[in-house]
């Protein structure tokens, strides 16, 4: 009986993992997730890191490199590039629910563990199944986090504590910001490390601690300057100085206050709703009772988010359960210690800190501070609904219960499944997905003709004004144009912001990018200028630039000339001049 509750218990895991996977094959966006595959794929293709790219945030490209090099080799092109990004994160995700079930099993049991283990599955940031830094940041964050905490404890695990430590640097390199979460998490396990009773034990534990964080270190700083010098170092934080929006300070917070009030009803009823589920699972001592009013309030924080309208497209609701449930997890940390041994206590205040942390250097950082915050809220998520599924059945509860404890979470986890079916990133709902990427990067993702139709005509376009050409530039706010063809970028930045985007700075980025251009040794062959591009539904974004843009201007006097294009794109060729001094 027992075995066939544990399988039972197997099933939403498996029911999510199945679903995710059918769904990376549908839905193209051409901006941030074409960004997230062409940045590594330029650095396969010559695209130095540092050295030509201006990117803030390139390192993740740095890390995927060499998985997007040897796919390309192996398969001669890079046709289905996107869909091996796409499994590329599938695996990895798959890894860190394999972690949460392994460690919240342990300490709220391996009922609980499996569901939490869904959910963790079931949240792709974004809707972008994508190897981004962005999900390389909360995998890492949420891997790390929960491996460190897994390790600190009786008996120590120095594997697990070497593992998350790992994590933790590969979350901060690709995501520097984070490795002030990462020191969060390393610094609570020094503390605990230092209290162990043993001193082989305690010896042990630092000496693992202090030598693959060390190692880790060296291993970032060496590869960083493999890659550059201090001189890049100084020109991309330049650029992101100009750039204006991937920091912010106090400006920043104040257009978070700003979404926050746009959207406080969603927020504050959701707060209200996990509230009283922490008051049920702490107080109410029946555990038929708790069990079933617990399921009802998960339902009512689904109906209130289907009553809720997405203010903007494409997000979803599912980040501000994240976020609540995220804030929920500090009541845990003075009530955890009534009913769980001391260890787990510490190892949910490790767990919960180091998420803190890592969402509030995210709402820091970014422009969408407030959603993106859930990616460093995910581990104190996870966190909360486990402490609230096992709270109160580890004694006097029928196995029945026990079992049940976790599946009062099955509406939210169905509507986390939901949002991500009837929502595509910047494409048209999935059921309008009408047609199959043929060949090229996107090879077989499914889409709207439209966006085929689009692929098909840039693509042979550029092949057909190809020649003797080896480079190509494309501006503007287009960096899916380096998944169109091989021909190796020469580009400030694989992902170019025109003068037209809500940017504070857009003139001081525009002139930097033309700085950049006036330095480099090579030119490039072909420079296509995106006028459109489609806009998921039967529409097509423009893309306008000014005639006089700093960077049109330069293109112009360098002699660069229209050869060919389409409705989209123009296809520009230097014919002769000089670029200015």
């Amino acid at each position: 009986m027992n075995a066939l509750r544990g399988a039972a218990f197997a099933l939403p895991w498996i029911g999510v993992a199945v679903f995710v996977y059918v769904r990376l094959h549908f839905g193209i966006d051409f901006t941030d997730d074409a960004f997230y595959a062409a940045l590594p794929y330029s650095f396969a293709l010559g695209h130095r890191p540092l050295v030509d790219e201006l990117t803030t945030v390139q390192l993740a490209g740095v890390l995927l490199a060499p998985f997007f090099r040897g796919y390309v080799e192996l398969v001669g092109s890079n046709d289905g590039l996107v869909l091996f990004a796409r499994h590329l994160y599938f695996a990895l995700a798959l890894g860190a629910s394999a972690i949460v079930y392994g460690a919240m099993g342990e300490w709220f049991g391996r009922r609980v563990g499996a569901v939490c283990a869904a959910l963790s599955l079931a949240y792709v940031p974004f809707l972008l199944p994508s190897p981004s830094y962005n999900v390389l940041g909360q995998l890492g964050i949420l891997s790390g986090a929960l491996l460190v905490a897994q390790a600190i404890r009786l008996p120590p695990r120095t594997g697990h504590l070497a593992a998350g430590i790992v994590c933790l640097a590969v979350a901060a390199f690709a995501y520097p910001p984070l490795a002030v979460a990462g020191a969060a998490a390393l610094g609570l396990a020094l503390l605990a490390a230092t209290r162990f009773e043993a001193d082989d034990v305690r010896r042990l534990t630092l000496r693992t601690l202090f030598a693959t964080g060390g190692a880790c270190l060296a291993a970032a700083v060496i590869t960083v300057f493999s890659l550059g010098d201090l001189s890049d170092v100084a020109r991309i934080s330049e650029f992101n100085e100009a750039f204006g929006q991937q920091g912010g300070g106090f400006e920043k917070l104040l257009r978070i206050q700003a979404e926050f009030g746009l959207q406080w009803k969603l927020f504050a009823g959701l707060i209200a709703i996990w509230g009283a589920a922490w008051w049920v699972a702490t107080w109410v001592e029946d555990s038929r009772w708790r069990i079933g009013l617990l399921a009802v309030l998960a339902t009512l924080a689904v109906v209130a988010s289907r009553l809720y309208m997405p203010i903007r497209e494409p997000f979803t609701t599912t980040p501000f359960y994240i976020v609540t449930l995220g804030c929920a997890s500090l009541v845990g940390l003075w009530r955890l210690g009534d009913r769980f041994d001391r260890s787990t206590v510490q190892a949910f205040r490790i767990v919960v800190a180091t998420s803190w942390v890592a969402a509030l250097v995210i709402v820091w950082m970014t422009g969408t501070g407030m959603r993106n915050s859930a990616l460093g809220f995910a581990a104190a998520a996870l966190m909360a609904v486990g402490w609230i599924s096992s709270y109160g059945l580890r004694s006097g509860a029928a196995d029945s219960l026990r079992a049940a404890s976790g599946l009062w979470l099955l509406p939210v986890l169905a509507f986390v499944l939901f949002e991500s079916w009837t929502h595509s990133y910047r494409d048209a709902p999935i059921r309008q997905l009408d047609a199959k990427v043929p060949s090229g990067a996107w090879a077989g993702i499914r889409t709207t003709s439209q966006t085929v139709s689009f692929l098909e005509q840039l693509g042979g376009d550029l092949e057909a004004r190809r020649g003797e050409a080896d480079s190509v530039l494309f501006m503007d706010y287009f960096p899916a144009g380096y998944l169109v063809t091989d021909l190796q970028p020469r580009t400030p930045a694989i992902w170019m912001f025109p003068s037209w985007y809500s940017r504070p700075a857009n003139l001081e980025i525009r002139e930097f990018y033309v700085r950049e251009l006036e330095t480099r040794d090579r030119l490039p062959d072909l420079v296509v200028q995106m006028r459109c591009m489609p806009a998921g539904r039967p529409t097509l974004a423009s893309l306008p630039t000014p005639p006089d843009d700093p960077v049109v201007v330069w293109f112009r006097e360098a002699g660069y000339e229209p050869v060919g294009g389409g409705v989209c794109h123009a296809i520009l060729e230097r014919r002769g001049g000089e670029p200015r001094p």
